[in-house]
């Protein structure tokens, strides 16, 4: 027997998973353009073509991401550069929780 539930979880997790792969190679790309990443004060919004934030030596005159990407919950994607990690909190939009709840955390050393 399939669990809707389980298979809502396996989806959202899978979308997470690509985004995480898609914002690491956006990343990446702005390392080797800008010559550093991101700090946690720009986060991904310094990705976003079009931001408001003041733009880096050698910032991509495209930008690097179209619009700041969303979890499965519409919330935005938090950026830690120390480590590296790119976070979404789960089902609650907040830190820490369990099961549903729980943060899904992809970190890079």
């Amino acid at each position: 027997r399939l669990s809707l539930v389980g298979s809502e979880m396996c989806i959202r997790d899978r979308c997470i998973r690509e985004d995480a792969k898609y914002l690491w190679t956006q990343i990446d790309y702005f390392k080797f353009t800008v010559g550093r990443y991101p700090t946690n004060e720009e986060g991904f919004e310094v990705l976003v073509a079009g931001s408001a934030l003041p733009k880096p030596n050698n910032y991509s005159r495209w930008g690097y991401i179209k619009e700041e990407l969303k979890d499965p919950w519409s919330r935005r994607y938090i950026y830690r550069e120390s480590p590296l990690s790119i976070i979404s909190y789960g089902l609650d939009g907040s830190p820490g929780g369990e099961g549903k709840s729980k943060d899904i955390v992809f970190t890079r050393k």
